[in-house]
């Protein structure tokens, strides 16, 4: 998928109720210009629960992830495994 020509979009889990959600906002400029992308950290309603959000950015080689998890035990694709983890942020 290729998105262009935009100003903002959110990127969200089926979940209305405990959902995990990103923000992708373009630069004044417009989408040519960059974007940023912001990923909240907004615990599940029951701290006892099993879904324990997890919000990690990893860099390898010349890529960088924002990885946003409604499970904190999620997988990440192998290739990411080993990658230098530069913000880690799981709910308690």
């Amino acid at each position: 998928m290729e998105i262009t020509h935009f100003d903002r979009l959110r990127i969200n889990s089926d979940s209305s109720v405990r959902s995990v959600f990103l923000d992708v906002t373009a630069f004044n400029q417009g989408a040519s210009s960059g974007f940023m992308a912001v990923a909240y950290n907004i615990p599940s309603f029951n701290k006892e629960s099993y879904a324990k959000h997890k919000t990690e950015v990893r860099r390898k080689e010349n890529q960088t992830g924002l990885f946003v998890h409604k499970y904190s035990d999620a997988e990440i694709p192998e290739w990411w495994r080993d990658a230098e983890i530069l913000y880690s942020w799981e709910q308690e």
